[in-house]
C-alpha cells in the first residue's frame, strides 16, 4: 500500500460570550485573527481595541452571521461529539487498539461512490439481496453511496465466488479462503476493493449469504474487531456467526460523518478529540467546527 499523507483538516472555533444586563442579554462572538484574515476584511481600529486573548491566540469580535471563507474544495461541518465509551469502541475497530499492529493504523474510508460489480459466479438472488443490504446500512449516511453496476469497467468493487465451477481467483492477495483486499490512496481514501467468498466447502446458501454480508460490511471501513462488543456484533472479536447490530450501524455512520477527522492516524485522532473535549469543558458556549480540504 502507498505511504499515507495527512488529510487537510482545520478546527474552526467561535467563542460565544454572553453578558447579562437587567433582562437583556448581549452575545459577542470571537474568532481567531488568522481565520479573520482569510475573509479579506480589514482590521479596523475598533476591532483591535476589542481584541481578546486566549491561550496565546488573538481573537477578533465578529457578528453573529460572520462566515469564514471556505475556499475551493473545502467544506465546514459542526464537530460531532461522542462519549469516551463510544470513542474507545471506535478506536478498537478502526485503529486496532485491541491488537498490537506493527505499523501505525489510519482511518480508511470511501470518498467516492461504491460501485459494485458481481461476477457471474454470484447467484442473482444473492446479488439483489446484498444490494438491499447495502441500501439499508447506507440509508442514513449521506457520504456513503452504494450502487450496482453491470460492467467491470464501471466498477470499483468486485464480488466473486470461488468453487469447482468458477475457479478464477481474481485477487490472489486475499490469503484467506474468504475475505477482501482493499486499495487506498495517499489520503487514506479507499478507491478499489475485491471481495471473495469460497463456497466450495458448503452448499448452505444462508450461511454463504451471511458471510457475504459480514465481509462486505467490514470492508467498507477496513474495520478491525473489538473485544468490548457483544458476540452478536459484526465487529466483535468472537469467532461465531454474527449479525448486524445497532452499534455496528452507529459505528459505520460515525466513520462516515464529516463532523470528525478523516484519514488520520490514531495519534492525531486522539489529540484532536482531547483538544475538543478540553475546549468544551472550559467554554460551554464554544462552537466547534471542522473544515475539510481535499
Amino acid at each position: 500500500m502507498k505511504k499515507t499523507l495527512k488529510y487537510g483538516i482545520y478546527l474552526v472555533i467561535f467563542f460565544t460570550i454572553s453578558l447579562a444586563y437587567s433582562q437583556d442579554t448581549i452575545v459577542k462572538r470571537y474568532i481567531s485573527l488568522s481565520y479573520y484574515k482569510k475573509s479579506g476584511k480589514p482590521i479596523t481600529q475598533k476591532d483591535s481595541a476589542n481584541f481578546r486573548y486566549h491561550n496565546g491566540d488573538t481573537l477578533v469580535p465578529v457578528s453573529a452571521d460572520f462566515e469564514i471563507p471556505q475556499g475551493k474544495n473545502k467544506v465546514k461541518v459542526p464537530y460531532e461529539e461522542k462519549d469516551s465509551t463510544f470513542l474507545e469502541l471506535y478506536k478498537n475497530v478502526v485503529y486496532g487498539t485491541d491488537q498490537s499492529p506493527k505499523d501505525p493504523m489510519f482511518m480508511r474510508y470511501w470518498k467516492d461512490s461504491v460501485k459494485v460489480y458481481f461476477e457471474p459466479s454470484v447467484p442473482g438472488s444473492q446479488a439483489n439481496e446484498l444490494m438491499e443490504f447495502g441500501n439499508k446500512i447506507s440509508k442514513n449516511i449521506d457520504s456513503l453511496n452504494i450502487k450496482r453496476v453491470f460492467t467491470i469497467d464501471d466498477s470499483n468493487y468486485r464480488i466473486y465466488y470461488l468453487n469447482s465451477e468458477y475457479n478464477t481467483d481474481f485477487e490472489p492477495r486475499i490469503v484467506n479462503k474468504s475475505g477482501y483486499y482493499v486499495h487506498w490512496n495517499g489520503k487514506n481514501q479507499i478507491y478499489k476493493t475485491d471481495l471473495k467468498i469460497n463456497t466450495s466447502q458448503t452448499d448452505n446458501d444462508n450461511y454463504i449469504f451471511e458471510l457475504l454480508k459480514f465481509q462486505f460490511f467490514r470492508s467498507l471501513g477496513y474495520f478491525r474487531s473489538s473485544k468490548k462488543l457483544d458476540c452478536r456484533s459484526y465487529l466483535s472479536a468472537c469467532r461465531v456467526p454474527r449479525q448486524l447490530t445497532d452499534i455496528d450501524l452507529e459505528l459505520l455512520k460515525y466513520h462516515y460523518s464529516y463532523g470528525v477527522c478523516k484519514g488520520v492516524n490514531l495519534e492525531d485522532f486522539e489529540e484532536l478529540h482531547n483538544k475538543f473535549s478540553k475546549l468544551r469543558k472550559k467554554h460551554e458556549n464554544v462552537i466547534l467546527e471542522v473544515v475539510h480540504s481535499n
